[in-house]
């Protein structure tokens, strides 16, 4: 099992040469959901989200809002806002939703175009996630799910 740290560090090598949305368009483009996208993410940067609370329920329907590069430059960040709080069942279900959109019948591009080391860092975060929660009274029941997202990012594009 990776250390939390390595599985960090992997985060932000992959998505190092993301850049923080400059411009509302650049953020999420024209339509009914950008104002809401708008005001949980413009103008924050990645520690910005994670040092404060994020509701799961709220913020990641936002991701299937903004524009790629966005989710691109955010993702990490709740990565690791995850890690941190790896009891967090409802930040992991609509996570765990937005991730599983790299397949299937309509999948999410921004998923589909990630690099091999983006998937493998995703694919690690997941590992790191399956294998925590495996002995967790409450996360147990996650802990294949995680398993199963880490096997798909790390057989993605292959």
């Amino acid at each position: 099992m990776l250390k939390r740290d390595d599985v960090i560090h992997g985060i932000d090598l992959a998505f190092r040469d993301a850049v923080i949305p400059r411009t509302e368009e650049e953020l999420a483009p024209p339509g009914i959901e950008a104002k809401y996208v708008i005001d949980h993410f413009f103008g924050k940067m990645r520690n910005d989200v994670e040092s404060q609370p994020f509701p799961g329920s709220l913020y990641m329907e936002d991701f299937s809002y903004m524009t790629d590069a966005a989710v691109l430059y955010y993702l990490p960040s709740v990565l690791r806002v995850m890690l941190a709080n790896s009891a967090d069942f409802e930040l992991w279900i609509h996570l765990h939703g937005f991730l599983c959109r790299i397949d299937g019948d309509y999948p999410a591009p921004v998923l589909t175009a990630l690099s091999v080391a983006q998937r493998k860092a995703i694919a690690d975060w997941a590992d790191t996630l399956s294998q925590e929660w495996a002995s967790s009274k409450w996360m147990s029941r996650f802990s294949k799910k995680a398993a199963k997202l880490a096997r798909t990012y790390r057989s993605a594009g292959t």
